[in-house]
Formats: C-alpha cells, structure tokens, sequence
C-alpha cells in the first residue's frame, strides 16, 4: 500500500479521477499505521455500534473531500445507519 499510495496520488492531481480510490487507500493507511485518518473514509465497530475512526482536521474534513469528488461525511455516515441499528454514527476522537 506504501508503495502504490504516492502513484496513485499523481494520478488523482494529474487526471483528476480516483480521487475516491486514493482517499480509502490513504486512510486505511494511516490507520494501519496508528494515525487518523484524513477523508473519514474508515468505519469501524466499537461495543456502543459503528463510528467513523478518528479524523485530522474534523473542521476541513467535507473540504478535502469535495476536492476527490467525494459526497459530505454527513451524507457518508447515513449510509451506515441502517446497518447500525438505525443509531447516527459518531467521529471518535480517538481509539
């Protein structure tokens, strides 16, 4: 994944396409690593149901993700509800 992050990276600035493809690759990566995650990309399951795993930068989160073409985390983490017993999914500070 180390190897293939920065290549996929150029291509995302050059080309403007898998914009979405890098943001799960980078995320899943620094969370691996033990860091947070950058675009919100990575939900995880705690005992109180699913939470999106802690983030850099909360406050600029849907700004990154709108320069990928991804959707708003909000719009994201409805998607999860369902699954999570209907519940909203919180942002965890931390794990």
């Amino acid at each position: 994944m180390k190897a293939v992050l920065p290549l996929l990276e150029k291509e995302v600035e050059a080309t403007g396409k898998n914009g979405v493809s890098f943001a799960l690759l980078y995320d899943r990566s620094q969370i691996w690593l033990g860091e947070k995650q950058r675009y919100g990309s990575q939900i995880f399951f705690g005992p109180e149901g699913m939470f999106v795993a802690p983030l850099e930068d909360a406050e600029n989160v849907d700004e990154r993700r709108a320069k990928l073409g991804m959707e708003p985390l909000a719009d994201y983490q409805k998607r999860f509800v369902e699954r999570n017993d209907g519940k909203p999914l919180p942002v965890h500070t931390a794990f």
